[in-house]
């Protein structure tokens, strides 16, 4: 015996689950799980040209972003290192509590210890900032790939080295990605400007930060940022001036193409001296 046909009243209802899953997969694509559940999900920067340019989602939350360089040849890049302690600090001002995990490349002669001062005077809280450096390549994309997937670590920042763009670099990448979406927080990659490839297109935003002419006499950093491209938003290139007061980026003044040329590390990114961090 044959079994009956289905109703077109079940029909109908199979169309309509089907519909209703489609469209979660389409807000799932859009906006990671965690941030529909509310609050401040994403992070503005602060800077209103910028916050235009990524749109009224900012920086998404439960997604990987990419800081480019200039590159280490003996030390860390200091504007990379000084933008995402920016962004580590704008993060703390906005959110309560939660930790971020920082993941460096070596303990060594590279290397260094956070120096808490230096942070602070950044606009960071050291006591809420996790420092991990050293070990094998592979523990540390480990480690990150775990700190993403933790629920109510506020962000997490690998130090990666150059990479080239194969099957490897896009498993660990698409890892990655799914990894954010199930904790929830920022995840933000450093790397040389060697890394023309780095995760590719699943990055939801991929940064170029170099350094600019500080101003007045005070040392706060002022950065060119260029954003080189972020999922349905333009290009564009910034100068700008971190004020770690209000842990914020504005406008910094225009310089001539003469001045443009490297600034001096931030307190808090000092190569060779003990207790802080190179960079």
């Amino acid at each position: 015996m044959q079994n009956p046909s289905p109703s077109v009243q079940e029909k109908r209802d199979h169309a309509t689950v089907l519909a209703e899953l489609k469209q979660r997969v389409r807000r799932l694509e859009r906006r990671p799980p965690a941030a529909d559940a509310g609050g401040d999900a994403d992070l503005d920067l602060g800077h209103a040209a910028i916050d235009r340019c990524l749109g009224p989602h900012g920086l998404a939350r439960g997604r990987v972003h990419e800081i480019v360089g200039e590159g280490w040849a003996e030390v860390r890049d200091g504007a990379a290192f000084g933008f995402a302690a920016a962004l580590v600090a704008r993060l703390q001002k906005r959110a309560g509590t939660g930790r971020v995990l920082w993941i460096a490349r070596a303990a060594g002669r590279h290397g260094g210890r956070p120096h808490g001062p230096g942070l602070a005077a950044l606009g960071v809280d050291p006591s809420r900032l996790l420092w991990l450096a050293g070990g094998p390549r592979a523990d540390r994309l480990w480690a990150f790939e775990e700190a993403l997937r933790t629920p109510g670590l506020m962000a997490a920042i690998l130090e990666a080295p150059p990479t080239t763009a194969d099957r490897r670099a896009a498993t660990a990448a698409r890892r990655l990605q799914l990894a954010a979406e199930q904790g929830g927080g920022h995840g933000f990659i450093l790397r040389p400007e060697a890394s023309a490839h780095g995760l590719g297109g699943l990055v939801e935003s991929r940064w170029r930060v170099t350094a600019r002419p500080g101003q007045g006499t005070d040392w706060r950093p002022v950065w060119q940022v260029e954003l080189l491209r972020a999922r349905g938003h333009r290009h564009g290139v910034w100068p700008v001036l971190w004020d770690p007061l209000n842990a914020r980026l504005t406008a910094a003044p225009e310089t001539s193409r003469a001045d443009h040329r490297p600034t001096a590390r931030s307190a808090a990114t000092r190569p060779g001296a003990p207790g802080r961090v190179a960079a």
